[in-house]
């Protein structure tokens, strides 16, 4: 068995639990299988130390390293990706355990180490995963300050205190560098795979897609109102897409705006014309003092989706952002990280025109020849009465109120005619339900119609004043065209379940209600206490997001002006240098405190006090002389203090070893005090 390098065991224990920390969050996002491979590793390293098992050889080496990529190819189907690139990473720092030939491997292993703990905030950068984060740094740093220490003269957690020591000392000047250091963008910008952190729906909707968000509590934005005020649930329509492409079944965006990029690029081109109705009518309304408007901004979660969220009618200022003819908002880019935007929404703006065009008007009454024969009888009907536009309208409503239920089950329709098949049929649904139910029977009564699909409502934090919309308040509605005020909201929800909309998703469901429970939201109710707690938790969470998160470019120039006096390179400068030189003193005053020389005992005091006094003089006592023989010596040179310091060192030696009273010891003090006065020297 050839000689390897034997990784001292503190050291490999600590190694082992940073591996484990670095690993346990990432696995939520890559595969398993990796765990797999970690284990092997793990049990072929600690055969190594027990002197069982050879170190791997090169022909072992390879190919394993081989196979393993080639797995990860297999998983992801392609290699240049955030996961697989991160899952690669991972995988250098598992199988860098079994080369481990040097103390300078070791090394190698822990640096890469902290690079893979990094990793883990590129999918999650929540307050929790930043301290998670710093666990995992100190666990690594436990290992390397194991590496370097004598087992002999310290114990397994001695490297455990040191480590955290550093890490707490390392804190100010992170804080300093984080204000100062100029803030850039991100070095790399790698694609997530197709299947991850995707907002609640893409850009098509068909029965069943929405209701599955339904247990879905995460993130999907968060609204900081100016007024900080609690909002009224029912006036809150954050709308995401309009679709007006049917197919019978599925609802989708025009076909010559399916390619985002190129839909960005014909819109930006028409905006740059500037003579459309509804960007005159909008411009000129907003010039307005007396346009009533709500002021917000929305911390949006990462989509990988190019569309924004606001209120009715809204301006939004934000880079490279579009406003569609239909008063959504379209981003250059997918939104791939936390993005911060601020809005203006204006609740009472109306067209000014009172005519649709011939394409759009097309565009939103066409129905496929034959599909669902049912409802369009139903609305032909309704038509053939002589029924005006609003009148169609309020027969759809009452239809729903009458005769049907807002429900999580029976969601699965009939493949060939799913309208037909839950007017007439089922009965009961969710949102997408009735909102294509109702927009299918506009169209067969010639009534401009389309679907929009977005988030309705929120949960009010009162403790941080603002609101958090998660992605079980995904929502779907309808938009009909009307002559006398353009398009305009309906939604078919309000009418089979009211409460829906004006309590908000997550407190409908919290209802102590027997039709609740048999619709299939009983399951989705959660106690008062975890609510509390969620919200609390994201309280924290959205303090941190928006004073750290959102510390960029634009903020820090703020705070140089507001701290600084300005934003010039020299006093930029002069503050780090500032801050550096009152971080080294407090260092040096916290060592001076520690190296400072400890207090004597009050009983030590009376001596120190003669020595003291006769060594003013000259007299000196040397190494290793008793305070006894130090008197002697002296009364030998002066005969007259004989009497007086064999009285003192008596008395000092009673202060010193002999049990007594606390009055007993202050006025033995009080009497030392006395003699020592009363020696003349």
């Amino acid at each position: 068995m050839s000689l390897i390098y034997q990784i001292p065991r503190p050291a490999l224990w600590w190694l082992l639990l940073a591996q484990a920390a670095v690993i346990l969050p990432l696995m939520q996002y890559l595969p398993l299988w990796l765990l797999a491979v970690w284990a092997l590793c793990v049990g072929w390293r600690i055969q190594v130390v027990r002197g069982v098992f050879d170190a791997p050889k090169v022909m072992v080496k390879v190919p394993l390293a081989l196979c393993m990529v080639a797995a990860l190819v297999l998983s992801y189907g392609k290699l240049f990706a955030l996961e697989p690139l991160v899952a690669l990473l991972l995988l250098a720092f598992l199988l860098k355990l079994l080369e481990l030939q040097s103390q300078r491997d070791v090394l190698l292993l822990l640096l890469l180490g902290f690079f893979v703990a990094s990793t883990q905030l590129l999918f999650s950068t929540s307050i929790i995963a930043f301290l998670y984060a710093i666990i995992s740094f100190t666990f690594l740093m436990a290992a390397f300050m194991a590496l370097h220490t004598a087992t002999a003269t310290h114990s397994f957690w001695h490297s455990l205190k040191t480590s955290s020591v550093i890490t707490l000392q390392a804190i100010p000047l992170a804080l300093v560098l984080f204000f100062i250091m100029p803030r850039i963008g991100s070095l790399w910008t790698v694609p997530l795979s197709d299947g991850s952190a995707k907002t609640g729906f893409s850009d098509s909707m068909e029965p069943g897609n929405i209701s599955q968000l339904s247990k879905d509590y995460s993130p999907a934005f968060r609204v900081d109102f100016t007024d900080k005020k609690a909002p009224v649930q029912s006036s809150l329509y954050w709308r995401g897409l309009s679709l007006s492409s049917f197919d019978g079944r599925r609802w989708e965006l025009p076909f010559q705006d399916r390619d985002d990029n190129i839909r960005y690029r014909r819109i930006a081109q028409e905006q740059k014309k500037l003579n459309y109705d509804w960007q005159v009518d909008f411009a000129s309304y907003r010039r307005k003092d007396s346009s009533p408007y709500i002021d917000y901004q929305v911390m949006m979660e990462a989509s990988f989706q190019p569309w924004l969220f606001a209120l009715t009618t809204a301006s939004v200022t934000a880079k490279d952002v579009l406003n569609t003819p239909d008063y959504l908002f379209l981003s250059k880019r997918p939104v791939s990280q936390r993005f911060l935007y601020q809005a203006r929404s204006y609740p009472e703006f109306k067209r000014q025109s009172q005519s649709l065009g011939p394409s759009e008007r097309y565009q939103n009454t066409l129905l496929p020849k034959g599909s669902n024969p049912r409802a369009s009888a139903l609305a032909q009907q309704w038509r053939s009465a002589g029924d005006s536009d609003r009148k169609v309208i309020a027969n759809a409503m009452r239809l729903f109120q009458r005769e049907f239920t807002y429900s999580l089950q029976d969601t699965l329709l009939s493949e060939l005619n799913p309208v037909d098949d839950f007017l007439f049929s089922r009965k009961r649904g969710y949102c997408e339900h009735y909102a294509s139910a109702f927009v299918v029977l506009m169209r067969a009564a010639d009534i401009p119609a389309r679907v929009v699909i977005g988030y309705q409502g929120g949960q009010w934090n009162d403790e941080e004043k603002y609101l958090l919309v998660s992605q079980a308040d995904a929502h779907a509605w309808a938009e009909v065209w009307l002559p006398e005020q353009g398009w305009t909201r309906v939604d078919p929800t309000s009418a089979v379940a009211p409460e829906r909309i004006e309590l908000g998703f997550r407190d409908y469901i919290q209802q102590s209600s027997t039709s609740i429970e048999q619709n299939g939201f009983a399951e989705l109710r959660q106690s008062p206490l975890l609510m509390q707690l969620q919200m609390q938790l994201d309280a924290i969470n959205y303090s941190w997001q928006s004073w750290v998160l959102s510390y960029d470019q634009d903020q820090q120039m703020i705070f140089f002006q507001k701290v600084l006096g300005g934003q010039e390179h020299w006093r930029i400068v002069a503050a780090l240098m500032g801050a550096s030189t009152f971080m080294l003193a407090l260092l040096a005053l916290w060592l001076w405190w520690r190296a400072r020389p400890e207090a004597p005992a009050a009983e030590l005091v009376p001596w120190l006090e003669l020595e003291k006094k006769l060594a003013a003089v000259g007299w000196n006592r040397e190494p290793g002389e008793t305070p006894q023989q130090f008197t002697l010596r002296i009364a030998g040179q002066r005969p007259d203090l004989e009497v007086l310091l064999e009285r003192y060192t008596k008395m000092a030696y009673t202060l010193l070893y002999t049990p007594i009273g606390s009055d007993q010891h202050q006025q033995l003090l009080k009497d030392l005090a006395g003699l020592r006065n009363s020696i003349r020297v």
